[in-house]
């Protein structure tokens, strides 16, 4: 996947590659098309250490993609959607 600038895409931070696969297969199941991205601390606040996984997805999907989520029991560290990824 090539990084470019996009503010048209949106990342929910999970804690973990499995919980970036569950994220993306229920989010696969309501049609919404995503990818995973590993996401590290140099993208994320000072406050944060370490490294995590995501699901990138369209900024339009997202009340969707949060329903999805809460629905499938996936926490989310938080939603990034300064759209620095592109699918």
């Amino acid at each position: 996947m090539r990084m470019q600038k996009s503010d048209d895409y949106t990342v929910a931070v999970v804690g973990s590659m499995t919980a970036a696969l569950g994220a993306q297969h229920a989010l696969a199941g309501a049609s919404i098309r995503s990818n995973i991205v590993k996401h590290d601390a140099s993208q994320k606040s000072a406050a944060t250490k370490g490294c995590s996984y995501g699901v990138i997805f369209h900024s339009a999907q997202l009340n969707n993609a949060k329903s999805v989520l809460s629905a499938a029991n996936i926490r989310t560290r938080y939603i990034r959607e300064d759209g620095w990824y592109s699918l």
